[in-house]
């Protein structure tokens, strides 16, 4: 992904929530945006995933991408929400991992199929049946994430994605998302431990006070 003089402002804003910014996401890497509260990680997450729009242009896999053509991209691309419930939409657990996959054309026993592949690969097997209602914050992050992964997207645009996990479910999450290897961009609070445990390209994108910089963290072998 490429990006050039991307910038947002809100109705009524005095100024830009973010911007312009210049930065490059290669293929398969990750990027982690940073910055207090309110300096634009969200809004730009937003403008990437092109529910909003604003000045800039923007490249994916080579190709600019604006409003007249961004939904060919639409199942290229995953987003998680910083509140789960934003993303989950179907009473039960497999239901709502299965829809997505759904709507991109497959069966409803295959889109049973792949949403048990996800249940099983992020460990969460044990709730397939279970009322999205009646799951902890971290297990609804957890499952609208498998509900992301279901749709195979090759870019993942992912507000705060660990944030209502414990440690080991962290960790864990972390590594099948190392493994999935799309190109990530992630809102965080938390770049040191993505840093440590991300083994492949691994940028920041600074947001809020001071100079946007990208690739502020060393790339890890």
């Amino acid at each position: 992904m490429v990006a050039k003089g991307l910038a947002h402002r809100w109705p009524g804003a005095v100024c830009n929530s973010f911007g312009p910014l210049d930065f490059e996401v290669p293929a398969g890497g990750l990027c982690m945006l940073i910055g207090p509260n309110g300096s634009g990680k969200t809004s730009l997450l937003l403008r990437l995933s092109g529910l909003v729009w604003g000045p800039g242009q923007l490249w994916m896999e080579g190709v600019e991408c604006g409003p007249k053509n961004f939904k060919k991209f639409g199942a290229a691309l995953g987003f998680l929400w910083a509140s789960p419930e934003d993303g989950l939409l179907l009473p039960v657990v497999w239901e709502d991992i299965a829809m997505g996959p759904c709507n991109d054309g497959l069966s409803g026993p295959q889109a049973k199929e792949v949403a048990l592949h996800w249940l099983e690969k992020l460990g969460l097997m044990a709730l397939r049946d279970s009322l999205i209602q009646n799951l902890s914050l971290g297990q609804r992050q957890a499952v609208a994430l498998a509900g992301i992964l279901a749709r195979s997207p090759r870019l993942l645009l992912l507000d705060e994605p660990l944030s209502h996990l414990d440690v080991a479910m962290r960790l864990h999450m972390l590594k099948v998302l190392e493994e999935y290897a799309a190109t990530s961009i992630i809102a965080t609070h938390e770049p040191a431990f993505w840093q440590q445990h991300w083994k492949g390209h691994c940028g920041l994108l600074r947001l809020g006070n001071g100079p946007n910089t990208h690739g502020g963290g060393p790339d890890k072998a």
